[in-house]
């Protein structure tokens, strides 16, 4: 038989070949292939044989979608089964793209599409997919997409994470001739809810990238709204517990009372602290800040109240003037007061109450003018009934207090603070970056224990983590994909190429009117009418003012 099993492996079709008793002894190349796809279908079909008898002539695979007509031929030792592909029967199986003349409508999209099975097997492409990939429809359709990705045809698969998901996926993929392209996936499902194929849509973002790359390179960035945007006199926030912080830090601001602000770390305490102070009239002197415990204790009083020459070993024979005298007519934050040791507590309630200080090795007094604003993420009440906090100074600063919450109870800022912090970086690094709608979606979902600072973090290490122009959720840290499930009116809104040209939309629109400084500055620089940019402002809901005005920064830490 070793001369027959040659001829079959040379045989484009399937054939298996069955001892006398029905069991299969040898399959060639394409039999084995449908096997590992329809392995019940074929073994109900070797053991329909019996000896003397033929096996049936017909045979649906229906979890391939694909009809074969059997023809056996009786051997001296078994029986033979050849399996012809019932090209009749063709049309009628691709019906879903026939109908409507749906093949003409898919070549005339300009998005790519590509069709395939719940196996993976390619069922259709169009000829913008042809052209995206530079790949003949004929070398795919009929192909098992993993095959593909083996072979190299394909650098990696949409297709294969929606099959085994059953939701959308989105990536990024470089193509053969060199094009950058964005895939995005959906799984098509059935009446009763089960999945029947998958379909991609496919865009060439190489020529967007481009566009990026040419808006960035004609448009000069003011580098003093970069650097100072947490400085800047309009601060936008989203949710409306921080526009009511916001509100009573105006309203308490001239006043040159103390101020205790409460809230976890990094939920954004310095910078209520910093907005107080502009408001004040104090904004054109010093904000200066002290984080209690970043320092030595043995170094705390003498960064406080400074120090004269010989004061201790090692002191500047010049001496040094402190936060105190450095912050005169100004403000002082003193973050994580709750760390202060009890005996600088006492120093510090001196001062509160005379508004003078004493350098360390002096004896002369020296009156300063200083609005203290303290800020902590401990229970200050609590740590005074114990002891650990002195009473008198909690009262003494707890004159105004403000509680900041976590970023997990401001949901609505989640979004525009990552926005936000995409275009800084983006504009710091020089790079062009969007995200992926799973990507906000995972954010909304995400605690953030580290609340504003951990965000920041996180978008950063997106950006320097990811080589592409689509920051994925592949380059997120575990932690935030514990738990996270699409939700699915988001996925359905998020994942359509529509939205993410929006996203991409919004953020050149944004980014040229920070920088351009007005509606029609940023309109010329964008290559439109000034009417056209302010109906996509507002259909975009970009937060844009007047039209001098500048697109405003959230609030951060």
């Amino acid at each position: 038989m070793e001369r027959e099993y040659e001829l079959c492996r040379h045989i484009n079709n399937p054939v298996i070949v069955c001892a006398p008793d029905g069991i299969p002894v040898y399959k060639n190349a394409t039999a084995s292939v449908l096997d590992t796809y329809a392995h019940s279908t074929l073994e109900q079909l070797v053991h329909s044989y019996r000896p003397g008898e033929t096996p049936q002539s017909h045979m649906h695979l229906d979890s391939l979608g694909m009809d074969y007509d059997v023809v056996s031929s009786k051997l001296e030792d078994g029986n033979i089964m050849l399996l012809l592909d019932n090209t009749a029967y063709r049309p009628k199986r691709n019906h879903i793209l026939y109908d409507f003349q749906m093949e003409d409508i898919l070549n005339s999209m300009s998005d790519g599409v590509f069709i395939a099975d719940r196996n993976g097997v390619t069922l259709a492409v169009n000829k913008t997919y042809e052209e995206i990939f530079g790949i003949p429809g004929h070398e795919v359709i009929g192909r098992y997409v993993g095959d593909l990705v083996k072979d190299g045809t394909f650098s990696d698969s949409v297709i294969l994470p929606v099959i085994q998901t059953q939701s959308s996926v989105t990536k990024l993929l470089r193509t053969r001739n060199g094009k950058e392209a964005l895939v995005t996936g959906k799984p098509i499902f059935n009446q009763a809810g089960e999945l029947v194929m998958a379909v991609t849509n496919v865009r060439d973002i190489s020529d967007l990238n481009a566009l990026q790359y040419e808006l960035q390179r004609e448009r000069s960035l003011s580098e003093s709204i970069l650097k100072n945007s947490a400085q800047s006199e309009n601060i936008v926030v989203k949710s409306p517990a921080m526009e009511r912080i916001l509100e009573y830090a105006e309203q308490i601001a001239p006043f040159p009372t103390t101020v205790l602000i409460t809230g976890e770390t990094g939920a954004g305490k310095d910078v209520v602290a910093n907005y107080i102070h502009r408001h004040s009239n104090r904004s054109d002197k010093p904000f200066l800040k002290l984080n209690c415990s970043s320092i030595p204790e043995n170094l705390i009083e003498s960064e406080l109240f400074g120090y004269n020459a010989g004061a201790f070993t090692g002191a500047s024979k010049n001496g040094k003037p402190g936060l105190f005298e450095l912050a005169d007519g100004g403000t002082l934050l003193l973050d994580e007061i709750g760390d202060m040791p009890l005996y600088l507590q006492v120093k510090l309630l001196r001062v509160l109450q005379d508004g003078e200080i004493y350098r360390l090795g002096g004896a002369k007094a020296k009156k300063i003018d200083v609005r203290l604003i303290t800020a902590t993420n401990a229970d200050l009440e609590n740590l005074s009934e114990t002891g650990q906090f002195r009473k008198d100074l909690y009262y003494r600063i707890n004159v105004v207090s403000i509680y900041v919450p976590p970023l997990r109870q401001r949901k609505e800022e989640i979004s525009f603070l990552a926005e936000h912090y995409l275009y800084r970086y983006c504009q710091s690094y020089g790079l062009n970056k969007i995200y992926a709608p799973e990507v906000l979606q995972c954010f909304n979902q995400y605690d953030w224990p580290g609340n504003v600072r951990e965000l920041k973090n996180i978008v950063e290490n997106l950006i320097v983590s990811n080589s592409g122009p689509i920051l994925t959720l592949d380059y997120l840290p575990q932690s935030f994909l514990k738990g996270f499930k699409p939700a699915a009116a988001q996925q359905e809104q998020g994942n359509t190429l529509r939205a993410i040209t929006e996203i991409t939309e919004k953020s050149l629109i944004t980014q040229a009117l920070r920088e351009a400084g007005g509606l029609r500055s940023a309109a010329r620089v964008l290559g439109m009418n000034h009417s056209t940019l302010y109906r996509r402002i507002k259909k975009l809901g970009i937060p844009y003012h007047g039209p001098q005005s500048r697109i405003e920064s959230p609030l951060e830490e």
